[in-house]
């Protein structure tokens, strides 16, 4: 069965998830963005701050002036970010390592021909590549190279001896270098910084959003409102209570023109049952008014044919009387049997009159009919002998035969 859901929460779905995308996408490509611009500015200051130590340290490196180079590394440890730093000779040598040094950097340190911060090169390499100079003196393409991990980020630079041009000869000798410079710049600020930020965004996320639902159903009420107004009354009306009417305000058209074709409908609807219960009631006494002058009639009749049956019998008995008085003076004639004849016709005309009695009291309800066996043969046979006799008249051959068991 499939999960049914009203109009509010259709309309805060449809309102929200697209709302709820649209954020979580710009909120990822934001926050990407400004921790990317964190990671790359840390590093960018690594550097500065590396090549103007590497700038500075030239003479002590050269002089092995540990207290100058003690010196600038104070200064340095004093920058914002800056862990611990360390300072080589041109043999890689470590000449000065201040600071909280993690284990790595003086792994690193005291590996001085290997690689140094695991990345691009070799310190050879890393010696070659501040050879390479420029003709007006200055390094082109120097590299820099930069380990990240999660606790820290090595910057390395190399320590390269400026050259005076001492006449207006092109020929210079090629940069030597005398030392290298390893910084340590903690991402702990820069982490907390990214929390921070992360946790503002989520509450700025969360606020807005809510504000968002806020302002949904607000909006929301102006539809939801109505329409279950509309649905109750729907309800009601299914139900047969056409008395029903919404009385809503409401700005929107097309539930103001809803409900108003709804309350004509209804007031309509209303109006047909009326007229048509008017009807029921015109044909339901109609109706009655035959009954009854049926009945009247039927109870006419029924009192008729008692008061009918009982005056034809008093004629009748007397004719009975006739009929036995005359077959006893003309027993021994040969006309007896026409007087048997007149005197089953006579118990015949008895028994129809009684019937008659009996069908006028069972319309008056006086008589309950009861079901009993009866004799069809002797009931057959009287009323062949009763058309016997017309039978004869026109001339035709009247027989009855029954079977067996009757």
């Amino acid at each position: 069965m499939i999960r049914q859901h009203n109009i509010q929460q259709q309309v805060a779905l449809l309102t929200l998830i697209p709302l709820l995308i649209l954020t979580v996408f710009l909120e990822f490509f934001l926050l990407h963005g400004r921790f990317s611009d964190l990671d790359s500015g840390l590093i960018e200051r690594g550097k500065l701050i590396a090549r103007q130590m590497a700038s500075s340290s030239e003479y002590g490196v050269f002089s092995n002036n540990q207290n100058f180079l003690s010196t600038l590394a104070n200064g340095v440890l004093r920058e914002h970010d800056v862990r611990g730093l360390v300072i080589l000779n041109a043999a890689s040598d470590i000449l000065l390592s201040a600071g909280e040094i993690s284990t790595t950097m003086q792994e690193l340190s005291s590996n001085a021909r290997a690689t140094q911060i695991g990345l691009s090169g070799s310190h050879a390499q890393l010696r070659r590549a501040g050879q390479v100079m420029s003709q007006d003196g200055q390094g082109m393409g120097l590299q820099i190279p930069v380990k990240v991990d999660s606790r820290s980020v090595w910057i390395y630079q190399p320590i390269v001896p400026a050259q005076v041009s001492v006449d207006d000869l092109d020929f210079r000798p090629p940069a030597q270098q005398i030392g290298a410079v390893i910084i340590e710049m903690s991402k702990a600020n820069t982490e907390k910084y990214k929390r921070e930020m992360l946790l503002v965004t989520l509450v700025g996320t969360a606020l807005f959003l809510l504000t968002s639902l806020y302002l949904v159903y607000l909006a929301s009420r102006s539809i939801t409102i109505p329409t279950r107004q509309l649905s109750v009354a729907v309800q009601q009306i299914a139900q047969g209570d056409l008395s029903t009417r919404i009385t809503f305000t409401t700005k929107v058209a097309e539930l103001a023109t809803l409900a108003q074709g709804l309350n004509e409908m209804t007031f309509q609807l209303q109006q047909d049952r009326e007229i048509l219960q008017q009807r029921i009631e015109q044909a339901t006494q109609a109706l009655r008014e035959k009954k009854e002058e049926a009945e009247r009639s039927s109870h006419d009749k029924s009192r008729f044919l008692a008061v009918a049956s009982h005056d034809l019998r008093q004629p009748l008995h007397a004719l009975g009387l006739y009929v036995a008085e005359l077959r006893r003076q003309l027993s021994l004639t040969p006309q007896q049997h026409l007087v048997e004849q007149v005197e089953q016709s006579v118990d015949a005309l008895a028994t129809l009159l009684n019937a008659l009695l009996d069908i006028s009291k069972l319309d008056a309800g006086a008589v309950i009919p009861q079901k009993q066996s009866c004799n069809i043969a002797a009931m057959v046979t009287r009323v062949a002998s009763d058309y016997q006799m017309l039978a004869t008249i026109k001339t035709f051959i009247w027989w009855c035969a029954l079977a067996k068991g009757m």
